[in-house]
């Protein structure tokens, strides 16, 4: 980030959803984002041309220009709405996007795509808060953004108590090599914001098997190996304390919390996150991952009452995109994709 000359956050925005959305905490958070100076936010909305067309589009048939532009107009107007009650946010010009896969990973990778171009830090989304099972699964676009998204994510849900301003954020690490490459760009968005930082582990107990005497048939018991776990913790702790030297580099605030207690990983964020403005997380390492994106990432989105940034870990370099070419771009294997900026 210190090559580039400001953070950049692209907003993404639903200009037509089913039903009026609440985005009061997206506003609060944007706020709070914009006390740092250098901070610029890009509002951005991407739709599906099938979606409004029809057939005429994914058979390749021409859509009048007129209704096009029309369709465009309006959803600017929708998003420039949004930016009203907003005063004193470096905003960029709202960006339309349209393509035409019929999939919300599509959506989700014009999206990215548009981030990349632009060298977006980050991507801000606002989950549905819907309850019952629709609650559970978060918003399909925002579940979907945090599945395939490579550019680091904000959630914050209608529920979620934004403050007026960041200025702790607790790391979640699990010390995984994606981790603590992540670090890196939270110490440097903390140094931006002015924030103190809490690096937090939550250590699990590796359970030694030992065969209880007398009871071989039943394949013994499991006993917890003491020695072997103030060594563990003790490792981790070294780990930890280079990080915090790390942060502490850049004149940052930071400090070590190791949750040796029971229970689950993402109960154990939570509760120690109270004191927080933001949560920082890796998905995808660790004790992070499941084949769908780590269970305990998902289930702190779900339930946290602050923000929760998402960092993926970094794709292997791809060929740069043009940025010559910001008015339509195509990539091999997908449709044309239309920005209008």
């Amino acid at each position: 980030m210190s090559q580039k000359e400001s953070f950049r956050v692209i907003w993404a925005v639903d200009a037509f959803p089913e039903k009026k959305e609440d985005f009061t905490q997206a506003h609060r958070l944007l706020k709070a984002l914009s006390k740092g100076k250098t901070i610029e936010i890009v509002p951005t909305y991407v739709f599906n041309l099938t979606e409004f067309y029809g057939e005429n589009d994914r058979l390749g048939l021409s859509i009048p220009e007129n209704s096009l532009n029309e369709l465009v107009s309006a959803a600017r107007k929708t998003v420039q709405s949004l930016l009203k009650p907003l005063k004193g946010v470096n905003f960029r010009r709202p960006v339309i996007i349209s393509h035409s896969n019929l999939t919300m990973t599509s959506n989700v990778k014009e999206l990215e795509k548009f981030a990349k171009k632009t060298d977006a830090n980050l991507i801000l989304v606002s989950s549905h808060g819907k309850k019952g099972m629709a609650r559970y699964l978060m918003g399909s676009f925002a579940e979907t953004l945090l599945l395939k998204a490579s550019i680091p994510t904000i959630v914050v849900n209608p529920k979620t108590l934004v403050a007026p301003s960041i200025r702790k954020i607790l790391f979640a690490t699990d010390l995984s090599d994606q981790s603590k490459a992540a670090f890196g760009e939270v110490c440097n968005f903390a140094k931006l914001m002015g924030c103190q930082l809490t690096l937090f582990y939550k250590y699990i107990d590796r359970l030694s098997p030992v065969v209880s005497a007398g009871a071989p048939f039943l394949g013994g018991n499991y006993m917890q190996d003491p020695a072997q776990k103030q060594k563990e913790i003790e490792a981790a702790r070294k780990q930890l304390e280079t990080l915090k030297k790390q942060a502490e580099s850049k004149k940052l605030k930071t400090k070590i919390i190791i949750d040796q207690k029971g229970g689950s990983v993402s109960t154990s964020i939570l509760k120690n996150a109270k004191q927080n403005q933001l949560i920082a997380m890796t998905s995808r390492s660790g004790w992070l991952y499941t084949t769908m994106i780590g269970s305990v990432c998902r289930n702190v989105v779900r339930s946290a009452s602050v923000p929760v940034w998402v960092i993926h870990p970094k794709d292997p370099p791809t060929q740069e995109v043009n940025k010559e070419t910001a008015g339509k771009a195509h990539i091999e294997g997908s449709s044309p994709l239309t920005l209008y900026s």
